[in-house]
């Protein structure tokens, strides 16, 4: 059996399609959440958001999105190409999406936070509902919702865990942002030279920043943030982000299970490459419709941390399970 139709065989015959008038729910309101609940409700689906924070998911302030300066991956192609477009056509943010081109080709820079508010008050205009408190347990559904999306890295990573010990870990995050006194329009040779020993290190016009300092002690990354600029503001960011173990995003309902649980999580950094594209792309296929992008879209399913012969008797306790920040 192929891998898109064991895919399609698992997730239909478990829960079948939504329709339009379908009450879902989206736990967490961060990049995915917000692009996901806004291509549910394209579709017609009664859409409610959680998302106890006043701006969801974002630490890091700036982003780069669709940027493509190396061959990579058919899914980091696929979706940096597709929403190139939509960026490009999208109307509801404020000046938080800046066009930029570079010898790479087309990419945007995107004021994370600024874009979340106007992406949060297009959905509300849009009626979908955002109710500002948790999303207290990965159960089935909670009372009349048809299916439980959980678009939060850390309410991710338990049903995953107990799916397949080892399939995701939550890595330590230490981000640290400084402003820039020249401003200069591109890497200073200094900069240039920390680059080629440093590939987390980027300049964002007025700002620069390292993403994801793993393995480093709190002191350790303030003072190599404060080495690249020691004149200028600073920020340090912490937490923990999650990631598979091969790097790609999850998207798919969680399999061995009878439950109305999908996952669309786990796309770190690239969120804003990624999650206009999946969220639209799963939206369709959800309500049955065919798409072109299926052997990519069935490839992030959670049934890929499993031996196909083990799926049948995989049982998780999915109502019992309680989102680890609760």
């Amino acid at each position: 059996m192929k891998r898109r139709e064991f895919f399609e065989q698992l997730s239909r015959e478990a829960f079948g399609t939504l329709k339009p008038g379908d009450p879902v729910a989206v736990a967490g309101g961060g990049a995915s959440g917000l692009h996901l609940a806004l291509a549910l409700a394209q579709q017609g689906l009664i859409v409610t958001v959680y998302e106890p924070a006043k701006i969801g998911g974002l630490r890091i302030p700036l982003f780069h999105a669709c940027h493509t300066t190396k061959p990579r991956q058919p899914l980091w192609e696929a979706a940096a190409k597709w929403t190139r477009n939509w960026y490009a056509e999208q109307t509801f943010s404020n000046g938080s999406v800046k066009s930029r081109q570079n010898t790479f080709g087309k990419y945007f820079v995107i004021h994370g936070r600024r874009y979340l508010r106007d992406l949060r008050n297009h959905l509300l205009q849009r009626r979908v509902t955002i109710r500002s408190e948790r999303f207290n347990t990965i159960a089935p559904a909670g009372p009349g919702y048809r299916c439980v999306f959980v678009a939060t890295g850390e309410a991710a990573a338990a049903p995953l865990e107990a799916i397949c010990a080892g399939a995701t870990q939550l890595l330590p995050g230490l981000e640290s942002y400084f402003g820039q006194q020249d401003r200069e329009p591109a890497f200073s040779e200094a900069d240039t030279e920390r680059n080629l020993v440093t590939t987390n290190f980027m300049v964002f016009g007025s700002r620069a920043g390292y993403i994801h300092r793993n393995r480093e002690t709190e002191q350790a990354a303030a003072t190599i943030a404060h080495s690249f600029y020691p004149q200028g503001r600073s920020a340090l960011f912490k937490g923990t982000r999650l990631t598979t173990r091969d790097r790609l995003p999850v998207a798919g309902f969680l399999p061995g299970t009878q439950n109305s649980v999908f996952l669309f999580c786990a796309m770190g950094y690239h969120a804003m490459t990624y999650a206009p594209y999946l969220a639209e792309k799963t939206a369709a296929w959800l309500v049955g419709e065919s798409i072109d992008d299926g052997n990519l879209i069935c490839g992030l399913t959670p049934a890929r941390f499993l031996p196909r012969d083990q799926i049948s008797k995989t049982r998780v306790p999915v109502a019992e399970t309680k989102d680890p920040a609760s």
